[in-house]
């Protein structure tokens, strides 16, 4: 028996069919009671259905557009951050291999050698060549010291592919070896700087021979 009977309620009342009358009208039971559908209104409220499962797909499409837009705003937001990021660590390279270092007078020669020698590892070649140049100023009258900064400085130059003062300096080394007081002086920057000439030349040569054929 059929205590309420409603028309057809609001799109967002939910029924679903809960007995079938003898006059051919099911009853459907909802949250606010009961509602009872003849063949007459069957019609309007297949539309109805109808018409409300094509907004909600239409909802679902406007959705999924979204999150498909943020998805490609994130994306492209994490991009740019990630690049933003790799300049300043570019910057930052940059400016620690090309500033000016603050180094202080409390160093001794072996702090000094060993700070360059780690700077150059890290391929920080001006920090490295301006603590052998610390080095040479701080210690001009100790000449074990002076041929270990400009051999150094020199091979420094070697590595960074400027063979021309690399030379220069190496020859100007080997010139205090030509003096009466060689023997005094320190034989391995000697024999290195021979060695580091002769690469040298063996590159220059390489240089002219590819950039003759071309």
């Amino acid at each position: 028996m059929v205590r309420r009977a409603f028309t057809w309620p609001t799109p967002c009342h939910c029924y679903w069919v809960d007995a079938l009358n003898v006059s051919g009208a099911f009853i459907g039971r909802g949250r606010f009671g009961f509602l009872v559908v003849t063949p007459l209104n069957a019609v309007l409220i297949l539309a109805t259905l109808a018409q409300l499962v094509e907004q909600q797909t239409e909802n679902l499409r406007v959705w999924s557009s979204i999150l498909r837009g943020g998805s490609k705003i994130m994306s492209g937001m994490n991009n740019l951050s990630g690049k933003m990021l790799a300049l300043a660590a570019a910057a930052c390279l940059f400016a620690c291999a090309t500033g000016t270092l603050n180094i202080s007078q409390e160093l001794s020669p072996s702090e000094l050698i060993q700070r360059a020698q780690e700077a150059s590892d890290r391929n920080r070649y001006n920090y490295a060549l301006q603590y052998y140049q610390a080095l040479l100023e701080r210690n001009y009258t100790n000449i074990d010291l002076v041929c270990t900064a400009e051999y150094e400085i020199a091979f420094i130059h070697y590595k960074q592919k400027k063979y021309t003062q690399a030379r220069t300096e190496l020859n100007a080394l080997l010139e205090r070896y030509n003096t009466l007081n060689s023997e005094f002086l320190p034989q391995q920057f000697k024999l290195l700087a021979y060695k580091v000439l002769e690469r040298i030349t063996e590159k220059e040569k390489k240089r002219s021979f590819f950039s003759g054929k071309t």
